[in-house]
């Protein structure tokens, strides 16, 4: 499930720590080490062990057999660029590229044989674009281009990718669609803000969590597991041992209530924020430190968290995506720097596991 988003369940929760938001991580590498090849992977998500796909800068990938191989749908002239996607299964998709002061959609129903494209126009200059899809909805976040002390945004619905409605939303950040009718909204100018619309963006209403307090927190994005079973995760960045809260909602996310917590030994920073995911199928949550030493596992609901010390994970992990409590993928931005710091090279890349995070490997997304 991608928590838009994404990531879009009963759960069981990994959480990951990064060592700044949105920032790839930097790490001095052995001389004789190389960094992981860099694949330019946007966005990624793992569906089901027998489905998963991925954006790259350049292409849409899907697979079947959990990355092990991939095949490339092709895209039309201008989606190369596509800042944004969301799959319904392998035919159905949407790309959300943007243009200049428009944002174009692109949907295809057989699996990039042909493609429609819808372009949309925002209120304001846009300088993000994130989509989501469910339950025969499709939604699409347009950030503005603004300074860090605000934050605005536009939200488009359709009901079937080709018509879309405009609304004004309270703020930018990152959203999730519960119901075709119900969309939760996290983010604002410091990532404290929850908003919640009952009629696709027409109206919001902020919601408050409670038992925090304003400035010690940030939201990180609400993951719905049907329309009225959810998770948010949080992050407290007073401590130098970060903590992850979770807060569970069982009414469509009107209300909140805490559930569980874990504490991880490295600070995420102000503002900073924890990726979080659940299964697919709903069973497990997850949590990992930034230097990718520890993956935080929970499968009674927060209850109680085991600690692993996975191998093969590189720092900079910047999402989640588990299809089930063992078979899962971690999207990775980091840059690395030779022993003497002289020659430094980036590395967007995408690594997977089948042991439930104990084991990682990196995905070669090309066919």
């Amino acid at each position: 499930m991608r928590s838009r988003v994404k990531a879009r369940h009963a759960l069981t929760l990994f959480v990951v720590l990064l060592a700044s938001c949105g920032t790839p991580s930097n790490e001095v590498l052995p001389r004789d080490a190389s960094p992981p090849q860099d694949q330019s992977i946007a966005e990624a998500e793992f569906k089901s062990p027998s489905f998963g796909w991925a954006l790259r800068r350049d292409a849409l990938y899907i697979t079947s057999n959990r990355g092990q191989s991939w095949k490339r749908v092709p895209v039309p002239a201008g989606a190369e660029s596509a800042r944004s996607a969301a799959l319904r299964d392998s035919t159905h998709a949407w790309l959300a590229a943007i243009s200049d002061l428009d944002v174009r959609i692109y949907s295809t129903a057989d699996q990039g044989k042909a493609w429609h494209t819808a372009t949309l126009t925002p209120t304001s200059q846009p300088g993000n674009a994130v989509l989501s899809a469910r339950d025969g909805v499709q939604g699409l976040l347009v950030e503005h281009q603004t300074s860090s002390n605000f934050s605005s945004a536009d939200f488009f619905s359709s009901m079937d990718g080709s018509t879309w409605q405009r609304h004004q939303a309270p703020i930018a950040g990152t959203f999730a669609l519960a119901s075709a009718s119900v969309v939760l909204l996290a983010g604002g100018p410091a990532h404290d803000q929850l908003w919640r619309s009952a009629n696709l963006g027409a109206t919001w209403t902020r919601v408050d969590v409670e038992g925090l307090s304003i400035g010690t927190f940030t939201l990180g994005t609400p993951v719905m597991t049907d329309a009225s079973n959810g998770l948010l995760p949080v992050t407290l960045n007073d401590d130098a041992a970060s903590r992850a809260l979770f807060y569970i909602t069982s009414d469509g996310g009107k209300s909140w209530a805490r559930r569980g917590s874990v504490d991880v030994q490295a600070s995420t920073g102000s503002g900073a924020s924890i990726p979080t995911t659940v299964s697919e199928d709903g069973s497990t949550w997850f949590a990992v430190a930034p230097s990718g030493s520890r993956i935080y596992v929970s499968t009674d609901k927060g209850g109680t968290f085991e600690v692993k010390s996975p191998n093969g994970l590189p720092a900079g992990i910047v999402e989640l995506s588990f299809a089930d409590g063992k078979n899962g993928w971690a999207r990775t931005s980091t840059g690395f720097c030779a022993g003497d710091k002289t020659s430094c090279a980036s590395a967007e890349a995408l690594f997977a596991t089948a042991d439930g995070g104990q084991t990682w490997n990196q995905l070669s997304v090309t066919s």
